[in-house]
């Protein structure tokens, strides 16, 4: 573990500490080492905040050691009280008595504080989640202690998720997306699965504009009509040369009206002769 004089920040190293707890033993950030640590300052023993808030943890306190999370309370309070405030209420786990502010000031919660028009020196309710590493991963400041327990699941299951997800991806082979090849373990992923709709749809497209080829190449076929007026218009010089017999019909006709006066002016000369 590395000491830090710095503020405390998410991604440093804790700040260490050694402080005797209300067994009478001196516990340090080292005793905690491959374990997650949450450290919560709370300003004082046996006050209703205080109480509840350690009650909470304390209730749960077997399911979150099943995370390998370890808990610690600390206070201004003497060894004395804490051992008090924990034989009364069963707590479980250590009380360290912190009586100069030494690790108060290294978490930066020894704050000024205002009550009544008053402004005083005291603990800032907060908390500390340390991962195995000694490293920071969560800080809570002016902690509500009616809602520190579940801000503190929430955020383990939090990181148990991500460290889920990030074992999956690194365990997940990686598909042929675009082929729809499959994958090492035998199925196809639904990424290549969606990714040959568009396939389908350019084959119907490509389909469309052939059965509309064929479409146009059937019209200009069924234009059969001009050929019909071809044959009308061939028809009608046929009728035209009849209309030219008729006429010299006619005209023969004619001249046989014409031929008869000339009869008639025969027949009368020789009826006057």
């Amino acid at each position: 573990m590395t000491k830090t004089a710095s503020k405390p920040a998410v991604g440093r190293y804790a700040p260490d500490f050694s402080l005797p707890s209300h067994s009478g033993k001196n516990l340090s950030l080292a005793d905690f080492a491959g374990k997650k640590l949450l450290i919560y300052f709370y300003p004082k023993d046996d006050t209703p905040g205080c109480t509840r808030q350690a009650c909470a943890l304390n209730s749960d306190l077997r399911a979150l050691g099943q995370l390998s999370l370890s808990v610690v309370g600390v206070s201004k309070d003497s060894i004395d009280r804490h051992r008090k405030f924990a034989q009364k209420f069963n707590l479980k786990f250590p009380l360290l008595s912190d009586e100069h502010s030494d690790m108060c000031e290294r978490y930066g919660v020894w704050a000024q504080k205002s009550m009544y028009g008053k402004k005083y020196y005291g603990i800032e309710r907060s908390s500390f989640l340390i991962d195995e590493a000694g490293k920071l991963i969560a800080i809570w400041r002016k902690v509500n202690p009616d809602e520190h327990l579940a801000w503190v699941k929430a955020e383990l299951k939090n990181q148990l998720t991500g460290i889920i997800n990030s074992t999956k991806s690194k365990l997940t082979p990686v598909a042929e997306s675009v082929t729809g090849q499959q994958t090492p373990s035998g199925k196809v992923t639904t990424m290549a699965l969606t990714k040959k709709k568009p396939a389908a749809k350019k084959a119907t497209a490509t389909k469309k504009p052939a059965a509309k080829k064929a479409t146009a190449a059937k019209k200009p076929a069924a234009k059969k009509k001009p050929a019909a007026k071809k044959a009308t218009a061939a028809k009608k010089p046929a009728a035209k040369k009849t209309t030219a017999k008729k006429a010299t019909a006619k005209a023969a006709t004619a001249r046989k009206a014409a031929k008869k006066p000339a009869a008639k002016k025969a027949t009368a000369k020789k009826k006057a002769a």
